[in-house]
Order: C-alpha cells, then sequence, then structure tokens
C-alpha cells in the first residue's frame, strides 16, 4: 500500500538530484577539491579530534532519520512472508535511497550554493 508513495519519493528526488548534478556538473570538481582543501585546513587548525567530533555531531543530528527504519524493524512481523528476507529487502531499500538522497542533497548545496 505503501509502496506507490515511497517509489514516487524515490524517483521524483532521483530525478532532481541527477538534473541538479547534470545543470552543475562542472563546478563538482573544484568543489570535491575544496572541500578536501578546507577539511585538511580545519584538520591542521583545530585538530584531527576536532574534526572527528564535528562529523559525530553531524551523525547525531541526522538521527532522526533512522525512524522510518526502526518502524520496519519494529513490525517485521506484519510483513509478508518470509519475512525475514522482505524485511532485509526493505531496510536495505530504505538505507540506499536514504543515504543516496542525503549525498545528493548535500552535493546540490554545495553546487548550487
Amino acid at each position: 500500500m505503501l509502496a506507490p508513495i515511497f517509489i514516487g519519493f524515490v524517483l521524483t528526488h532521483f530525478f532532481l538530484i541527477v538534473y541538479g548534478i547534470a545543470s552543475h556538473g562542472s563546478g563538482l570538481r573544484p568543489e570535491i577539491e575544496q572541500t578536501i582543501r578546507e577539511t585538511h585546513d580545519l584538520a591542521g587548525e583545530a585538530g584531527v579530534f576536532f574534526v572527528i567530533a564535528l562529523f559525530l555531531k553531524a551523525y547525531s543530528l541526522g538521527g532522526g532519520t533512522y525512524t522510518g527504519i526502526e518502524a520496519v524493524s519494529n513490525n517485521v512481523n506484519m510483513l509478508k512472508e518470509p519475512r525475514v528476507r522482505t524485511g532485509k529487502a526493505t531496510m536495505m531499500l530504505m538505507a540506499l535511497s536514504l543515504s543516496a538522497t542525503a549525498a545528493g542533497i548535500i552535493l546540490l548545496y554545495l553546487l548550487w550554493d
């Protein structure tokens, strides 16, 4: 029942992210180089542990994105047979779509200023 909504979400985000990258693709290489340089400079100025702590802070702030995966894992008994395989496949699709969408949106923020 929820599959059409999920598929619509994934397809619209996929097409918008691909369009955004394609239309500003020329700025991808300089943006990657600048990001690496700034991260290296930050580690040199503030220390490696600060950079690690900053990544961990960002990761913890995004923890709310796990609620969908948790909802699936809490309700595996409601899935169709074979439940374990269906649950694994569902959680894998959710994790892939979440990571691709988040990475794509962050990349678009960088490319589009």
